[in-house]
This record gives structure tokens, sequence and C-alpha cells, in this order.
């Protein structure tokens, strides 16, 4: 029996237009005003619908059996709990040569040591073929680019450069044109890099460690990026509170990025991260919305990551999946990258142990929740009811931001 999905989520914008996102299937459909009265109710009636809205929802997987659906959904959770790809965050430091005035980490003379990349290299070459995922991670971990390009160099190795791939979240100070190439050459293809505003913004909370700005250093390395044809995706993090003034940083990024796609924008809340941290300036969740839903609608032309990552992939915790490993910085197992010292009980010696006692039952098992296949039960351990709502009306919010418009119902055939 087909019913109205319940993992469609259903926003109306200004103007009285209904969009519909599915979260399962990912479809979408902007439906014009006229429609709208359908979706006014608490219950959705499909009987009621016109047959060219049924037809036309049901050809684009909003209208469906709960048979379909829940043989997909558990597809989606088999492939998330068991998937053939080994994922490794390494903290390879916490140095960082930057002093950013919300930053969580102890920015003290830590590397992690030598042994342990070959304590993973190890643990890999026992694995048949696998696809392997490396996380570069920091403090900063460009400050241990001779110890990265050793690791790659063995991965190669061992490995097919279509079976290895990497990102890194950076600071960017030291993205250079040379490291750059460094970095493709290890086929580091995703890259987060954090411009919090313009200079006066941008240097306030992310100084170096002298007290200089790091803005202009920044903004040169991504000119530089630009410039090439290298296949990358470049994720340029604005972290934002009450004060900041992000109109002119995106009015610039607009212009700077032009149609080039590999650049997207990612804003996001200052939270508590540290003592440090001004609680009375923070966002809480309905403000920044607010706030990044305008943003985008005023700088139409850029991407936004958060938008493109709920439309193209789950965005579930993968830290305490199997198959995923982080290595905090003393060398030790843990299931967190912010919380890295949480549970750290395990060293790289028992990592095929780690491995096969770790949960695969989803921590959340609300299969009715409109983002579970966003999610699929995985979006934090340690998250609260609270933590959860906030996720799920997050979600509703981004959906406001869609700029991929089928502005009609098409003529029946």
């Amino acid at each position: 029996m087909d019913y109205f999905s319940k993992y469609n989520l259903v926003k109306k914008n200004d103007g009285g237009e209904t969009i519909i996102f599915n979260t399962l299937y990912k479809s979408i459909v902007y439906l014009e005003p006229k429609y709208s009265p359908f979706f006014d109710k608490e219950t959705i009636d499909i009987e009621s619908f016109p047959s060219k809205l049924y037809k036309f929802l049901k050809k684009n997987m909003m209208i469906n059996s709960s048979n379909e659906e829940n043989d997909l959904l558990d597809q989606f959770i088999q492939q998330t709990n068991f998937s053939d790809t080994y994922r490794f965050v390494f903290f390879s430091t916490l140095k960082c040569n930057l002093r950013c005035d919300y930053c969580y980490e102890d920015h003290i003379n830590t590397v992690l040591n030598l042994s342990i990349y070959d304590q993973v290299y190890d643990y890999i070459s026992t694995l048949d073929n696998p696809k392997i995922e490396v996380d570069w991670f920091g403090g900063e971990p460009l400050l241990t680019l001779p110890q990265m390009k050793k690791f790659t160099k063995r991965m190669f190795s061992l490995l097919s450069k279509e079976n290895y791939s990497a990102s890194i979240t950076t600071n960017g100070t030291l993205l250079s044109p040379k490291v750059f190439k460094d970095c493709v050459d290890m086929n580091i293809n995703l890259y987060q890099i954090t411009l919090d505003g313009l200079p006066e913004t941008h240097d306030k909370h992310r100084p170096f460690a002298n007290g200089s700005g790091s803005f202009y250093t920044i903004a040169n390395n991504l000119s530089n990026i630009k410039s090439t044809d290298a296949d990358v995706q470049i994720v340029i993090r604005v972290n934002m509170d009450k004060e900041s003034d992000i109109d002119p940083l995106l009015t610039e990024l607009e212009q700077f990025i032009g149609d080039d796609k590999r650049f997207f924008v990612y804003l996001y809340p200052i939270q508590k991260w540290c003592e440090r941290t001004n609680n009375s300036l923070l966002l809480n969740n309905d403000s920044f919305e607010k706030v990044a839903g305008e943003a985008f609608r005023r700088h139409p032309k850029l991407q936004d990551y958060q938008l493109y990552s709920l439309m193209n992939s789950n965005l579930s915790c993968d830290y305490h999946k199997k198959n995923s490993f982080v290595i905090n910085p003393n060398g030790l197992l843990t299931d967190c990258t912010i919380d890295y010292k949480k549970n750290a009980i395990n060293d790289c010696t028992n990592m095929d142990f780690y491995n096969k006692n770790k949960p695969t039952a989803p921590l959340c098992t609300n299969f009715d929740c409109p983002l579970f296949p966003v999610c699929l039960g995985y979006l934090c351990k340690d998250a609260d009811k609270k933590h959860c709502n906030d996720f799920v009306q997050t979600q509703r919010e981004v959906l406001k931001r869609l700029f991929i418009k089928v502005k009609d119902i098409p003529d029946e055939e």
C-alpha cells in the first residue's frame, strides 16, 4: 500500500511554494503555491491529491510502499555497519602555529610516534585488498608533513591509488604551492580551511602564535589552489558568533570562487569549546540558522557545504562504527575527534580486537524519524535527546536553503 513517505521533509518558503525533500532517496521537488493546501494538514491524505500531483510525487519517490522503504533502509544500515572501507583519523600532532581564541585543544609539543604509523601499516597489510580513507587532523597536521609523506608512500606500496584517499583539516597557513602539490600527490582530495571573516575579524579569532594576523597567508594559498587544475574539494569553514559580520567575507568569496565547483562554504556557530569562550556571544540554534539562511540567500552562487552534505551523503558519525579508527596524539585508539582523550584505552597493537568488538547496532532506532536515513542512528554516541532534536530542526532549516528548484509539475504524458 502506498503512503506519503515518512522520510519526506516538507517546508514552505515565503512565497508559498512547497519544497519536499526525501531523505531516503535524496529526491527533491519544488511545487507551486497552488499545491500548498494539500500539505497544510498534520496528516497528509494522498487520496485527495489530484492525479497529476500524485503521479509526479510517486515518480520522484515521495509516495512509496512501506516495504520498499524498509528494504532500502536496511540495505543502507548494512552498508554503513559493514563497510568495506577502513577509515583512519590521525591526530598527527597537537602542535599548532595559530592560537585561535575558541580552540579546545592544548597546543603542547606532542607528535604522533612513528611506531604508531608502523602499527597501522602492519594492520592494513593483513586486510584483503581494502579501501582506505585517511583523515589528517591536529593541531596543525602539516607541521608533520614528512611523517605524512612517509606513511602515504608506504600505503602506495601496499595499495593502488584508487583504493587510497585522504582528507585534511588544516588552518591553511602552511599550504604553500609546494606543500599543496605534495598533498595532491598524497591523494588528499578534501581540504577544510577556516576563514572567520575579513582580516580584522579573522585575525582577532585566528592569529599566529606570535600575535600577527593569518588572513592574508591563507588567502594567498587559496588563490594558488584556485589557479591549479587539481581535482580536489575545498571547504571554507566560517565560524560565527553574535559579533560576526560574515556578509563582506561572503561577498569576497563569491567573487573569488566564481563558477569553480571545487569550492564550498560551511557556516558553523562557535560553541563552548573551551573556557576562553565568551558565552554571551554564542548564537543559539535558531539564531544561527536564521543568519545562515539569509547569508546563502544573499549569496546564491556560493555552494553550501551543509546543504550539499545533506543531499549527497549521510551525516552519521563514523568514528565509533566498525572499520573506523581515531588515533589520538598519544597513539591510543578512541572514537571521537573532539573528546579524543575519552575511552582511549587501546593501543594500536590491538586494532583487530578493537574493531571486532565494536557494536554494530545503531545507537538510535527511531526508524520513524524523518532524518533517520541521514544519520542512520549514528549521530553521536554522547548525544542526548535535545542534541538529536536540534539536529533534526537544523536539517529542516537547511532545507530552506535549497537552490535546486523544479518549478512546476510537468504535464501528464
